[in-house]
């Protein structure tokens, strides 16, 4: 199982939604439009595919730390965030079987754990600095 990443929609994203039937809006690209119109920094879309048949998706945002956190908490938060990714989806994976979804689950939790390794943490700070 094989599984892709992106920022962009790929091709034929929302007709696997439609064919699939846990396929649901918040799992559209159009969600996802609307998602970067209301404030949220990037949207990602995970592709899981097995010999050349789509298998699975998932639609993954960059949220932050500081939603609905009480005022007291927000500096703090305010330092976590610039420091860790937070990666989140709604009603998702959309996954034909178990193997889709355990792939796209595992990539995505790759894909965080590279974005907030030491490395990456000191290549943001000396960028910024």
């Amino acid at each position: 199982m094989e599984v892709k990443l992106s920022e962009q929609a790929p091709e034929g994203w929302d007709d696997f939604l439609l064919k699939s039937p846990a396929g649901n809006v918040h799992q559209t690209a159009e969600y996802a439009n609307y998602l970067h119109e209301h404030g949220l920094r990037k949207t990602h879309y995970a592709v899981a595919e097995s010999d050349d048949e789509r298998r699975g998706e998932l639609l993954f945002f960059e949220t932050s730390a500081l939603a609905g956190a009480p005022n007291n908490l927000k500096p703090l938060l305010r330092l976590v965030e610039s420091h860790f990714h937070v990666l989140n989806w709604t009603c998702g994976p959309v996954a034909l079987d178990g193997h889709a979804y355990e792939a796209i689950v595992s990539s995505v939790a790759w894909t965080r754990q590279q974005k907030n390794s030491s490395t990456a943490l000191w290549n943001r700070w000396k960028s910024a600095n």
